[in-house]
């Protein structure tokens, strides 16, 4: 296996002119991130689209031993290295006064092997719904449901591949909603940290999510789509299991029981 060293010089022969401003974070960062002191463990959160990663975020972050940054830093998204981004939340941590770090970036989930690399000894936690409840989320958004089957296809052909890997805790949003309590222990035992009933209780303490305060619902559509993932995260657990026998047409909903995605379905426990 190749060390973050090693990585970074990788990234610099192939992009030299990218680093910019984050040249010196290339250069000091992959060691404070190989050997951290400054933290206990780093966890990343991801998974499907529109599967429960902000409220598990959410959950996590009201643990007194976690710093979970409230907005996705896609740091292992973009095209240059993610030193910079990976410097930032870093400092913020160490700032916290916390010794674990919880981040979530659903589309990470396409980069696990990636962030193994540059981040050894990194969990995952990978959220995963029903298929159909998530293509009936993405198309009131969308007005398709086309782009919600596609990207819940991909995000669960992932999730099977490494839903076994020591590395990973692989949870059903499905679970969440019938056992809160039962889903947050099984997080916290996973991480390393006590589990805290008090946790489960984070819509009792309103958060900025990505910079806005969360007091207005939003509609989701469109360019209104932030300020309503702001309100999501402050509120209680909410039941969002069968939306789709409302919303989604028979032609799609079938295409969940046959071929790649009806075994995907089965896989995870839905039919």
């Amino acid at each position: 296996m190749s060390s973050p060293r090693s990585e970074l010089y990788r990234e610099l022969r192939r992009k030299p002119l990218m680093f910019g401003r984050s040249y010196l974070a290339a250069l000091t960062e992959p060691s404070r991130w190989a050997y951290r002191p400054w933290a206990d463990q780093v966890t990343f959160v991801c998974g499907s689209p529109h599967s429960g990663t902000s409220v598990t975020l959410r959950v996590i972050g009201e643990h007194p031993a976690v710093y979970a940054p409230m907005y996705e830093s896609e740091a292992f998204l973009k095209a240059m290295p993610p030193w910079g981004m990976l410097r930032r939340l870093r400092r913020e941590t160490v700032a916290s006064g916390r010794r674990v770090l919880v981040e979530k970036t659903p589309d990470h989930l396409k980069h696990i092997e990636h962030i193994r690399r540059l981040v050894p000894g990194a969990q995952f936690i990978i959220t995963i719904r029903d298929g159909r409840d998530v293509a009936a989320s993405i198309a009131h958004r969308k007005h398709s449901s086309s782009s919600g089957v596609r990207r819940w296809q991909a995000a669960a052909a992932i999730t099977a591949r490494e839903v076994n890997a020591p590395d990973v805790l692989c949870l059903r949003y499905e679970d969440f909603v019938d056992d809160p309590i039962g889903y947050v222990r099984r997080i916290c035992a996973f991480v390393g940290i006590p589990y805290l009933r008090e946790m489960l209780d984070f819509h009792r303490h309103p958060v900025r999510y990505n910079g806005r305060d969360g007091k207005q619902k939003g509609t989701g559509v469109g360019g209104d789509h932030q300020r309503l993932r702001s309100w999501q995260i402050n509120q209680p657990i909410f039941d969002g299991r069968g939306r789709w026998k409302h919303e989604l047409s028979t032609e799609v909903a079938a295409a969940f029981n046959v071929g790649e995605l009806g075994s995907l379905m089965r896989q995870f426990g839905y039919s």
